[in-house]
């Protein structure tokens, strides 16, 4: 019989940041008696990837109505962008994301900083300072997760939303709610978690959690989620 699974899609925030080697997701899955799959991502993490790992997954019936899915939103600004050139990135555990023959780019703000590539670097900085702008993003954020809302409903996919830490939703933003999702309190929000001593990666740095703070969390949203 197949166990059931919990897939996390979410920034660093959800992701085993620095030397933290445990995350909420992962923690959460051990109490839940599931199997964890990982789809949060340390560098850069962006909307745009959480959607498209995890609709390929719903698509391709790796996600299945019995299993838990978790989607951690970030900043609504972080894109994702592709090349045929190979824009290798100054760290090795930077290295672009090649999907067939394209590479992944990875957008935020001062991202053109730390990007080997003359190229990306060039084009990053353009993008930053002519086109990205907060009122747009916010309004296809806001299209673009009622859409994926609608494709775990229309899937059967057992979905939750968390608005947490610095990555809450801007009031601007409209945010739109299914039914569904509002009837059956799916939204997590909460901008406070993170930043407390027992809970942020260092003194510094409450936008990453300890691992207190990844134990911590998984708790408070275990008790969140129940038994749906």
């Amino acid at each position: 019989m197949r166990k059931s699974k919990l897939f996390v899609g979410g920034c660093s925030f959800s992701d085993r940041f620095g030397k933290i080697n445990t995350c909420w997701g992962e923690e959460l899955a051990k109490m839940k008696n599931m199997d964890y799959c990982h789809d949060a991502v340390e560098t850069s993490g962006s909307n745009d990837r959480i959607w498209r790992v995890l609709t390929d997954k719903i698509m391709s019936g790796e996600i299945e109505p019995e299993d838990k899915v978790i989607v951690q939103y970030t900043a609504p600004s972080r894109r994702e962008f592709v090349t045929w050139k190979n824009p290798k990135s100054f760290s090795k555990d930077r290295y672009p994301t090649s999907e067939e023959d394209l590479y992944i780019v990875k957008f935020k703000d001062k991202s053109y900083e730390w990007h080997e590539d003359i190229d990306v670097r060039e084009f990053l900085k353009l993008y930053e300072i002519f086109f990205s702008m907060d009122e747009y993003e916010k309004r296809i954020f806001n299209h673009r997760q009622y859409q994926f809302q609608m494709l775990c409903e229309v899937h059967n996919i057992n979905a939750f939303i968390l608005s947490v830490n610095a990555y809450t939703f801007w009031d601007l933003c409209d945010f739109t709610t299914s039914q569904k999702f509002k009837n059956e309190r799916r939204i997590f929000k909460d901008n406070k978690f993170g930043y407390e001593e027992d809970e942020r990666y260092a003194e510094d740095d409450p936008h990453h959690l300890s691992v207190k703070g990844h134990i911590k969390f998984a708790n408070l949203i275990n008790k969140w989620i129940g038994d749906r």
